[in-house]
């Protein structure tokens, strides 16, 4: 019994450990600001939001073939998966392009779909990228935090014309960024 006993302390002292690692245990916290202005490579989706890695993962590498080199990916979710059955939601992955491919746009818009994210006053969070388990971690614990905030804050997220969660993955510096435009 005392082995049992022992084991079972090693083992929530170890789940203890991956879990604060993994974010569980991650002050969220959330910041009004302006942002945007991002211009965007990217495909639409329509099914869960857990499938998209491969069409965005796909857009990297024709862009690096292309001679495109970039380190941030993104996606645009536009339904509440609460709300929605996976089967129906709507989103568009891809890249973000840096600014020194902005002279390649119009170059790249007959290869791809483009377009502009123009800036906006957005609700932002900050999450650390640990690994593949942190984009869903990160969504369990930014979204209601949004939600909780709109609503101490009196912002009426259902009244925001096109509305969406924008999230952008930055593995290069291991954080992912919670964008939720409010105006």
């Amino acid at each position: 019994m005392k082995i049992f006993g022992i084991l079972a302390v090693i083992f929530v002292v170890l789940l203890g450990a991956f879990l604060f690692y993994e974010g569980v245990f991650y002050p969220v916290t959330i910041e009004e600001k302006v942002v945007g202005d991002y211009w965007v490579v990217y495909e639409g989706n329509i099914g869960p939001y857990e499938e998209v890695g491969p069409v965005m993962k796909k857009i990297y590498q024709n862009l690096k073939t292309d001679g495109i080199d970039t380190k941030l990916g993104f996606g645009i979710y536009y339904d509440d998966p609460k709300k929605v059955s996976k089967s129906k939601l709507r989103s568009e992955v891809g890249v973000i392009l840096g600014k020194n491919y902005y002279d390649k746009i119009e170059d790249l818009k007959a290869k791809y779909n483009l377009k502009q994210l123009k800036k906006r006053n957005s609700l932002l969070s900050k999450f650390p990228y640990r690994n593949v388990l942190s984009y869903m971690v990160g969504p369990m614990k930014v979204y209601p935090a949004m939600e909780k905030y709109s609503e101490k804050n009196g912002i009426d997220l259902n009244k925001v014309k096109d509305g969406y969660g924008l999230e952008i993955y930055n593995t290069e510096n291991k954080e992912i960024t919670y964008i939720m435009p409010i105006e």
